[in-house]
C-alpha cells in the first residue's frame, strides 16, 4: 500500500522491561503500520508525555512487579489513551483503572490478535472525532 508523503503513522509509546512484551507489542505495532517508542523508565515516559509537541498517540503500560509505572497513570490519561498490561488476571484493579479512564487492560501472556484488538479499540475514538 502506498502512502501520501505527508502521512503520519500513529505511535505507541511502550513502557516495559520485559523483552516478551517489546517483542508483541513490536509484532502488533508492525502488523498495524504504528511506530512504535520503547522505554523502560516512567520519569523519562512522563515527561516525553507532557511535552508540547510529543506526538505520542497511545501509551502500552506494562506493569511488572518491577515497573514503578503506576503513578504514571495520572499524568498520562489526561494527554493520551492508555492500554494496561497486566500479569495477572485483577478484575479489581481493571475497574480500578478503566475508572480512572484506562480502555482496556490486557492480561498476559499476550497474543497479537488480541494486543491489536486493544490497540485498535482505544484508537478508535480518537479516530472518529476527526
Amino acid at each position: 500500500m502506498k502512502r501520501h508523503p505527508s502521512f503520519k503513522p500513529r505511535t505507541i509509546l511502550l513502557l516495559t522491561t520485559d523483552p516478551r512484551v517489546v517483542c508483541a507489542v513490536r509484532a502488533a505495532a508492525a502488523q498495524k503500520g504504528y511506530e512504535l517508542r520503547l522505554l523502560q523508565d516512567p520519569i523519562v515516559a512522563y515527561y516525553q508525555i507532557r511535552g508540547e509537541s510529543s506526538g505520542i498517540d497511545l501509551v502500552v503500560l506494562d506493569l511488572d512487579p518491577g515497573m514503578q509505572a503506576v503513578a504514571l497513570l495520572s499524568v498520562t490519561l489526561d494527554r493520551v489513551p492508555v492500554v494496561v498490561l497486566m500479569s495477572v488476571p485483577n478484575a479489581r484493579l481493571a475497574e480500578l483503572f478503566q475508572h480512572r479512564g484506562v480502555q482496556h487492560c490486557v492480561v498476559k501472556p499476550l497474543s497479537t490478535p488480541r494486543l491489536i484488538d486493544a490497540i485498535e479499540h482505544t484508537l478508535a475514538p480518537a479516530a472518529e472525532a476527526v
